[in-house]
């Protein structure tokens, strides 16, 4: 009968130790559910829509390489298409010839969310051994869509391209610290044929830390790293 209760009373968790088994990310599927919740929860507090933003015209792009026959005649459309240089819309479009593109749009905004989550825990643990900082980070994406934050939204209701293209943006990083520079140099490759303009940023960010890794004298080794992560970081949400 004590061994019993003793048996049942180890299998509880405090608090205290729930916090600690969670902060110490282990095993792996902590990540996974941590990740799957924060895009749930994210789409629940922030909501989801669809037609908004560059939608507009991004989900007719997907409508003509899914079907060659639509909008063969539009001027303007067939002109704009040429100037976004993205394969995100022969990829979507491939999913499009399947099932309804309001479908396709609506599981590649919540996959966008989990992976950025999982981006930033992965970070999380590599820089730190820990999900703390992770999760405060996504507490604050948490609100990303209110303006007031950053302003300018961190968090954006209709899928994008763009929303896709900040995981790898992470993961880049990540491979980086990990001192994995050809997985990071292959992730960043992949991003510039996905959004050009954020694989930009995410290119000199990394050069930036690269430069600072040299053994550059000072100050020249101080400055170059700040600035290539200002004007990274900056204008990473443009």
């Amino acid at each position: 009968m004590n061994q019993d209760k003793t048996t049942h009373s180890q299998s509880k968790f405090s608090p205290r130790e729930i916090v600690s088994f969670i902060s110490r990310g282990e095993p792996h599927y902590v990540l996974i559910l941590t990740a799957a919740a924060f895009a749930l929860l994210q789409i629940g507090i922030a909501g989801y829509s669809i037609g908004v933003g560059n939608q507009t015209i991004q989900i007719p792009f997907v409508q003509r390489f899914a079907d060659g026959g639509l909008y063969a005649k539009d001027v303007a459309l067939n002109k704009t298409i040429d100037q976004y240089p993205s394969y995100a819309y022969r990829l979507l479009a491939l999913f499009y010839r399947l099932v309804d593109y309001k479908i396709v749009y609506a599981f590649f905004h919540l996959l966008s969310g989990f992976l950025l989550a999982l981006a930033i825990l992965h970070a999380s643990l590599v820089l730190w051994s820990s999900l703390g900082p992770g999760l405060i980070s996504l507490t604050i994406l948490l609100a990303g869509h209110h303006r007031a934050l950053a302003g300018a939204e961190l968090y954006v209701a209709g899928f994008t391209h763009t929303w896709f293209s900040f995981p790898l943006a992470v993961w880049s990083f990540v491979f980086l610290w990990q001192k994995r520079f050809t997985l990071s140099l292959i992730t960043v490759g992949l991003l510039f044929n996905l959004h050009a303009l954020i694989a930009a940023y995410a290119a000199v960010f990394l050069l930036a830390m690269y430069v600072s890794s040299c053994s550059l004298r000072s100050p020249m080794r101080r400055a170059i790293p700040r600035i290539g992560a200002t004007s990274s970081y900056g204008r990473l949400r443009w």
